[in-house]
């Protein structure tokens, strides 16, 4: 478990042709540059009990046997977003980010070594699980660099590529890990929500998905 600093973090983004979003410059999530990435929305099909087994799972597949960098994007690298977190939710978020080994007040990324992936895994079921403590996006990125990995406000994870073969050869070996695509209404939205419709990204003009 290496802390580095945001800069730096950044820095090797850039080297991996990844970034903030330049046609939503106000979103702090990462995505490949240039756009637009191919993205997928992964919606847990699983009890709580069985978040942490989905999450490991999709981060050991993400990480193909590389490090994995974990950073909290929408904090500006903050770990510990602010002083008194004083609900239930954001005291469990807070005991994990501790009990992981964060300094209290670091700011920037964390390269974990492979080995260390139940430790990254943890930190991203939090993320998923304690959505009351407020929104917290905790994005990991494999060394390789092929693929992008996050919690999204809704509960499921996001996955970012760079390309439609990497989504899909991706998807493929998550199915295969037991995952499949959730089919009854969620009950997070209405029924006539167009999100139950859009599970990959905006439409491409030559009609494949962006």
């Amino acid at each position: 478990m290496e802390l580095i600093e945001s800069e730096t973090f950044r820095e090797w983004c850039t080297t991996h042709s990844i970034g903030r979003s330049l046609r939503y410059p106000r979103s702090e999530s990462l995505t490949y540059l240039p756009e637009p990435s191919i993205w997928y929305r992964y919606r847990p099909n699983t009890t709580p009990h069985g978040l942490a087994v989905f999450v490991g799972r999709a981060l050991a597949l993400a990480a193909a046997d590389t490090p994995l960098w974990a950073f909290p994007t929408w904090r500006g690298g903050r770990w510990w977003p602010v002083a008194d977190w004083s609900d239930w939710g954001s005291q469990a978020l807070a005991a994990v980010v501790r009990g992981v080994g964060v300094p209290k007040g670091f700011i920037g990324a964390i390269r974990f070594e492979l080995a260390e992936l139940p430790l990254v895994t943890l930190l991203l079921t939090s993320a998923l699980q304690f959505e009351s403590a407020g929104f917290w996006e905790l994005t990991v990125v494999p060394d390789h660099g092929r693929c992008i990995i996050y919690n999204e406000e809704d509960g499921d994870l996001i996955g970012v590529f760079p390309t439609e073969s990497w989504l899909d050869s991706y998807t493929s070996a998550l199915r295969k890990t037991g995952w499949n695509e959730p089919t009854e209404p969620d009950p997070r939205v209405s029924e006539t929500d167009p999100w139950l419709d859009l599970q990959r990204g905006p439409k491409r003009a030559d009609g494949g998905a962006a």
